[in-house]
């Protein structure tokens, strides 16, 4: 994944899945799109969080679900006033 930066458009994804194999599968399916501007895995958790637009997300995490796995998933505006996630 190359990075690139985060335009005032995009806004934060986690997601939440249901195993570390489906997990791997969803963080490899991410880090492989040029529209994802970040891309983070949290194993612990069985998180990942990610920046990118909606319209991108919107579609990448409709092939996530398909695959199988995808637990729940929220959305967040990205503004200076937000605090950070840990």
């Amino acid at each position: 994944m190359e990075e690139r930066d985060v335009t005032d458009t995009e806004k934060v994804f986690i997601l939440r899945i249901e195993n570390e194999d489906l997990l791997e599968k969803a963080f490899a399916r991410l880090l492989e799109s040029p529209d994802v501007s970040t891309c983070i895995i949290e194993p612990d958790h069985l998180q990942i969080r990610f920046v990118s637009s909606d319209e991108v997300a919107e579609r990448l995490m409709a092939r996530i679900y398909l695959s199988g796995g995808l637990v729940w998933s929220s959305r967040h505006d990205l503004t200076s006033d937000s605090p950070p996630h840990s």
